[in-house]
Parts: structure tokens; sequence; C-alpha cells
């Protein structure tokens, strides 16, 4: 469809058929094929536009809330929160200019190594700023590379601008299901993302700290396509150690990057001297003395060539020295000894404190985010609060998060440090327990996600296990194919279960299944590799023999609803419907996401055998519960399923009426119709099998 007849003029019916044409040439196919009639066969969808609004489903009663389910995982505030600034701050002029320079373009990178400063300069820019912008500011760690994960994060530090922008996008991110051989749909929730961005009208500004932790490629391509539409309004600020995956070189090339390196970072000879002025206090040595400690202060600082961690580590070195002879040992010391600087964080700051907090850290460092209860659970103290707001007022690379029961993290250099001398002292038996306990913190504050970490970091793989299990049985983590309002967390969840034991997976097929699912989702392609194929495959084996040992039936049907899917994606219609009937045969009249499935599978097989009105009716009775499940993916894929069978009867009547819905959930967003990509290599196995150029049944394979 291009258009009403009356608005077409003959070139631009000319500039249609050359498209068409192209397309039909770079697929090898014979001939272009009805769009209607290949709809149930479930084809990929090629958007004709960069951007595709996000469609809703049409019927109020089954639409995707806007907002989380409020027994949705928990997600850990003080990421969101601005990092808090520094009492004693060195005036940064430059680089605040730079700053405000680079503003002007779509994308700031601040890339360097950890102990430059990179988040004190920002923070400091955002406190300072004359026409500061509201923030979103997100914290990230490595257990954010899940693109839903990911993108829920961003969405709720967006909403510390304002309350309810982007919740339109939580609502479609909690129902996202990736459907096998379709594209991504996490570009839909970024387009209702970008649209509510560009309606808020205000200069905002996005911080993603941390980036380098971020190893994900479908994050990285759908950061991407946000950077691309983001509206002018909004500026992106990244901090991160290592140039990030993104079309770099595009942005400098239309001049809408700016960068501030290492380099730029690295304090200059006034600014070392600031710097020490304000950490150290020499009016007890004599004028002589404090001239020759300055100095000897400036050639060492030539040395650390401006490093800002360096220079806060030889502040706390040379705290307390009373003479000129002991700052200059010391300042010998720290210049000659050539040591790796964490093996400093250990002898000069570690060695330093009292025995009792030396344990405390030691026992903290297992940690990722600390706070009072937290620290109290896993080292058995009650006084954590109070050690860690010593701590942090000693200046001892604590950094506070905020939050009303105050939160923070170590500096990334000093936690590295710490970690390894745990290993050292305490073994490895020990810091497994502390993180057992930590578990069980997380677990009892509902925050089950932190809990399954902290259990295979310990590593607990059998408690990993109860509490994934536990995950999936409230459906609070990953939703399958129900509309729950939650996310979908599957690249999340295949981590998880690939870090278990084979063994262990046996012995929980429901996490067999799990794994299967988690596959399926995170490996959507239009052939699915050959060795992902063997591990589904494998997943579901092991599953079927384990539900088959507990005589579990419902489970049975989901694995058989499983395989029906796959089967039928890759054309063996025939097995995919003694799959699917199987299947019905099991299920429980409640689980009404795999029947769904399978009631659609069968509704396709009496398409390819002729029997038109049986279709419609299997059909018709899979349209039901999905909308019952209110998916929207499912409900346009079935939807067009129906219409398919339609006009295939010749009915374009009942066709329209069929349409009807889904058209009315693309034309309020403004989104274009698609093509859909009818690849020659994708056939059905079917006896009669219809002709896809007369729509009558066919001895012939009809393309899939």
């Amino acid at each position: 469809y291009v258009g009403r007849d009356t608005d077409l003029s003959i070139a631009q019916l000319e500039t249609a058929a050359a498209a068409l044409n192209d397309w039909a040439e770079d697929d090898g196919a014979s001939k272009i094929i009805s769009i209607a009639s290949a709809a149930f066969l479930g084809n990929k969808i090629l958007p004709v536009d960069d951007a595709l609004s996000a469609p809703q489903p049409p019927h109020a009663a089954t639409s995707a809330p806007t907002v989380l389910n409020q027994h949705a995982v928990p997600l850990l505030i003080p990421k969101l929160q601005l990092p808090r600034l520094h009492t004693a701050l060195v005036p940064r002029i430059r680089l605040l200019r730079q700053l405000d320079s680079a503003a002007t373009r779509r994308l700031t990178l601040v890339i360097a190594p950890a102990g430059f400063g990179k988040t004190t300069l920002v923070r400091q820019w955002i406190a300072e700023s004359s026409q500061a912008p509201a923030v979103a500011w997100l914290s990230l760690d490595a257990e954010d590379n899940d693109p839903v994960r990911f993108w829920r994060y961003v969405i709720e530090a967006c909403q510390r601008i304002q309350p309810d922008l982007g919740a339109a996008a939580l609502g479609q991110l909690s129902t996202l299901v990736q459907l096998p051989f379709a594209p991504s749909p996490l570009e839909t929730v970024l387009t209702t993302l970008l649209n509510a961005l560009l309606q808020y009208a205000q200069p905002c500004l996005l911080v993603l700290e941390d980036y380098h932790l971020i190893t994900a490629a479908p994050i990285h391509t759908t950061l991407a396509f946000f950077l691309e539409h983001l509206p002018d309004t909004v500026h992106l600020l990244i901090l991160t150690r290592s140039e990030p995956a993104l079309p770099l070189s595009r942005l400098r090339a239309r001049n809408e990057l700016g960068e501030i390196t290492a380099g730029d970072l690295r304090f200059s000879p006034t600014e070392t001297q600031a710097f020490l002025a304000q950490t150290m206090n020499l009016t007890h040595l004599s004028p002589a003395e404090q001239n020759a400690a300055r100095h000897a202060l400036l050639r060492l600082d030539a040395q650390m060539e401006g490093w800002a961690a360096g220079l806060r580590l030889l502040a706390l070195t040379l705290e307390g020295q009373q003479t000129a002879a002991a700052i200059e040992h010391s300042l010998d010391t720290f210049v000659g000894s050539h040591r790796p600087i964490l093996d400093y964080f250990v002898d000069e700051v570690l060695n330093t404190l009292p025995a009792p907090q030396q344990h405390f850290l030691l026992q903290i460092s297992v940690l990722g985010r600390l706070t009072a209860s937290l620290c109290d659970a896993v080292t058995a103290q009650t006084n954590s609060g109070e050690l860690l707001a010593a701590l942090d007022q000693a200046g001892l690379f604590l950094e506070p998060l905020g939050g009303q029961e105050a939160w923070y993290r170590f500096h990334t250099l000093f936690a590295e440090a710490m970690q390894h001398e745990a290993r050292r002292r305490l073994g490895g038996e020990m810091l497994s327990a502390l993180a057992y306990k930590a578990s069980l913190w997380y677990e009892q504050q509902d925050m089950l996600a932190e809990a399954v970490e902290a259990a295979l970091r310990a590593p607990d793989f059998a408690r990993a296990a109860q509490l994934i299990k536990q995950l999936g049985d409230d459906q609070r983590f990953y939703g399958k194919f129900q509309h729950t309002g939650l996310p979908n967390e599957f690249h999340t969840l295949q981590r998880w279960l690939e870090q278990l034991p084979p063994a262990l997976l046996r012995q929980h097929p429901e996490l067999g299944l799990e794994y299967a699912t988690a596959l399926l989702m995170t490996h959507f392609s239009e052939r699915y590799p050959e060795q992902v194929m063997a591990r589904i495959d494998e997943a579901l084996s092991a599953a079927e023999t384990g539900f088959r040992a507990l005589g579990n039936t419902s489970k049975l049907g989901e694995v058989f609803a499983f395989r029906a899917l796959l089967t039928r994606q890759h054309g063996e219609i025939n097995q995919s419907i003694t799959w699917a009937q199987q299947a019905l045969a099991w299920l429980p009249p409640d689980e009404l996401a795999w029947r769904s499935v399978s009631q659609g599978v069968l509704g396709l097989g009496e398409l390819l055998t002729g029997r038109l009105d049986v279709a419609r009716q299997q059909m018709q009775t899979a349209l039901t519960l999905i909308q019952v499940i209110g998916n929207p993916h499912f409900l346009r894929a079935t939807i067009g399923q129906l219409s398919a069978i339609s006009y295939e009867a010749g009915d374009l009547h009942q066709t329209v009426a069929d349409l009807q819905p889904m058209l009315a959930t693309v034309r309020p967003s403004g989104t274009r119709l698609a093509l859909l990509d009818l690849r020659a290599d994708q056939r059905v196995d079917a006896a009669g099998a219809m002709d896809g150029s007369t729509g009558k049944p066919s001895g012939d394979r009809a393309p899939q």
C-alpha cells in the first residue's frame, strides 16, 4: 500500500516500483507476493522509517500500563543520585569552560583512566553552571549489561527530571518481548522515550557514568539509535575509561562531539598548588621549610603528571608529618620505591588505620555499594554507620551517594586494592561467607536480583538457583511471554544460568526451560546459529527429562509448545502441529501465553491444508487468549494471521475488518506501514500448501 489512488503521481508509483524491484532482486524472490497473504507466516518486518512509534493494543482493557508493577524488581536508587561534592574543591575554570562549550553539541565524552577526577569535574560543573539544566544521572555497573535493565535505569533516571517523563516508554519496556526472527523492539520503546523528551522541551542533561563497564553490543546499538535521534534540548554526557563503541567518527565529522581527555584532566602546577594548600597544613613549619616542602611537592607532581588520585594519595601519605625532613623523606620514599599504586593503598592508607577499621574495610570490599545496614549484616557489627561516616570524613577514597539511608562506594582503584588484600588476608572461604551474608540481606530487602549476584560471587550455586526460581515463580524478573508489567531481562537471566553447573540445571528442569527461553530471546536472528539451536535443544531435552521424572505434565506442555514455536519458525509445519496438539492436551487453562502459541500453530496448519473455516476458528481462539494477556507484539502478529485467512478465503471485506484493530494501533502514533520481507529460502514443508500467486491449495511448497 503506497497511498490513495487519487493522491498518487506517476513519479511516486515509479519510485515505489523501483524500490520493490530492488527488494525482490536482493532477496532472490521471483515475484512480489501479497503482504496480506504472507502475514500469517511470521516473516521479518522491515521498517520504512528510521524511527517507528510504539503501537499500543487496541482495547483499553488490555493495554500496557504506563508504570511498572508495584511488585517489580526494585532498582538501586543510589545509582540514580548525583554524587556528593567534596567540601574542598580546586577551581578548574579552564575545564568548566570546556564543558560549557561541549554542551552545545549532541554528546560529550569525558574519557580518562581511573583516578583522573572525571566524576568530580562533571559534578562540579553541574553545581556551578549558571544555566544548570535538569539532570538525569546514572552510575553504571557490570550487571547493567542487559538491554532491558540498562534502559529501565535510563528511563527511571529521566523521571528524576519529571516524575512521569518516559512513563509510556517504561510501560512498553515492561511488556517488551523479542519475537524470534523479528527486529528488536527496543527501538520502538526508545522512540516513545525520545518523543517524551521532545515534548518536555526544557534543557536537560543525561549523564552515564562508568560506561566502560558496558560491553553488550545491543546496548551500544540502541544507544547509537537514541543518540542519533536525540532532541536538541537533551545533551548526553558519558564518563568512561575507554572509547565507547558508538559512531564517534560521524559525530566528529558533524562537530557534534565534545571530548575531554586525560591530558585535559591532569592538574596544572597552579591547580596542584591549590589542591595541596587545601589538603595539607604546613603552617607549623618555618617559612623556609614551607618553601622547601612546596618545591619538593612540585617536583613530585612533575613525575605524577597531574594525576588527581595520586595527589590525593600523596596528601594522605604526608598527613601528620611534623617536620620538613619527615616530609622530604616521605616524598623520596613515594618517588623512589617504584611500587605499584595498589601496594601504596595498602601500605600507606590501609596499614595506617587501627586494626578494627582495617578488618572492617577488608570485609566490606566484597560489596559494590555500601550502606550501614548492609555492612552490619555482612560484618556482624552494629556500628557500620559510624565507621562509614568516619572513613568518609577522613577522605578515605569513599564516595557518598546520598539517599535516605546513606549509601557509599569505594573509589575504583582503592576498591581493587582492598579486594586484592582481602583475598590475601582473609582467604577465599571467608570472602565467600561474606558474599553469602550479603545475599541474605538483599533477599530480606526484596532485592532479589542483587541477592542472585551476591550468591554467584559466594559462590553458592544452589542458593542462586533457588533465588532465580523464586524470581521465575512470581514472574518478577523476566515475565516470559505474558504481560506482567515487569522487565524481561533475558540477557541477565542467560548470564546467571550459564554460571550454574550443568548438573544443577538438570536437577531443576524449570531452570532448563528458562535457559532455553533466554537463549531464544537473546539470540534472535533470521537463522539461529547452529550452536545456539543445539544449546536450546539440549536445555529443552533436559527440562523434558526432569518434568517427566516428576510427572509434571503442565510443564511438559510448555516444553512442547516451545518446540512447536521453534519448528514453526523453521518451516517444519507438520512436526510443529504435532507438538502443538500435545502441548494443548497438557497445558493448564490459565497458561494463556503458551496456549495462544500452540493455538496459532494449529490455525496455521489448517490454513495450509485449505480448511479455512477451521483455521479461522483456531486463530480466533488464539487472538482471544492474546487479548487477555495484553501483549501488543503477539496481538499484532495474530491479527495479521487472522486477516490472512480471510484474504485466502476471498473475503476482502472481512480482511479489512480483521485489520482495523491493527490499523487503529499504528495510525494515532504516526507509524508508517512496513514491508514484509519474504525470503525465498524460507519454505514451508506441508502437504497441500497454498500457491502464493493464486491463493489456492497447491502441491508446491509456498515461501515462508
